[in-house]
């Protein structure tokens, strides 16, 4: 993600870090059933885009810092984005578990994207689980991994337990569209790799 940040030249290069993750998923009928519900708040697109690239503007001579880098011109409103998180996530998982008719109860994991501590302590606080239920351990540790920060967390966090039992894991992503999304799957003895990090 850090070519995205323009990185060292935005505020917001610090608090992103770069990752990526490869799941393969193999078919079973005999599996528990798997649950997701997608979301997006498309108005509030702008509140964090990369302006120029790909289709949206075309890269021109002048779209070039002096050393050559490209000018994502990428933005970020905090503010905005922490409210959306705020007002969103936590009534989303518990719709969607409603929908589902899901205990939370019966939930052994709960694996948020690795955004902002304050963020994911106050969304654990909502739906009524203490703290200490979600893990910010691969934030603290690698920064936040965008798309790679549940799937890093899984390996990071959960590794061992994950590899030697059937874990019921509620899964919850959200950021840039502004969209959200909320999974309930078991994890059923599944190999999962270690993180790696390269400098």
């Amino acid at each position: 993600f850090s070519k995205f940040s323009d990185m060292f030249r935005d505020h917001t290069a610090p608090v992103f870090g770069d990752a990526g993750s490869a799941t393969l998923i193999d078919y079973d009928e005999s599996a528990e059933k798997s649950y997701f519900s997608i979301n997006s708040k498309g108005e509030f697109y702008e509140a964090l885009m990369c302006r120029n690239g790909a289709f949206r503007h075309v890269p021109r001579k002048n779209m070039f810092y002096h050393d050559g880098l490209f000018i994502y011109d990428s933005k970020m409103n905090g503010g905005q984005i922490f409210e959306f998180t705020m007002d969103k996530i936590a009534p989303s998982i518990e719709e969607f578990l409603k929908y589902f008719n899901i205990n939370i109860n019966d939930i052994d994991e709960f694996i948020f994207h690795q955004a902002n501590k304050f963020i994911l302590e106050n969304i654990a606080r909502k739906i009524g689980i203490f703290e200490d239920r979600i893990s910010t351990e691969t934030l603290t540790k690698y920064g936040n991994q965008c798309g790679a920060s549940i799937p890093c967390t899984i390996s990071n966090i959960y590794k061992q337990k994950v590899e030697e039992n059937n874990v019921k894991c509620l899964l919850s992503g959200f950021g840039v569209g502004l969209s959200w999304a909320n999974a309930v799957v078991n994890l059923d003895k599944i190999y999962c790799s270690s993180v790696e990090t390269y400098i």
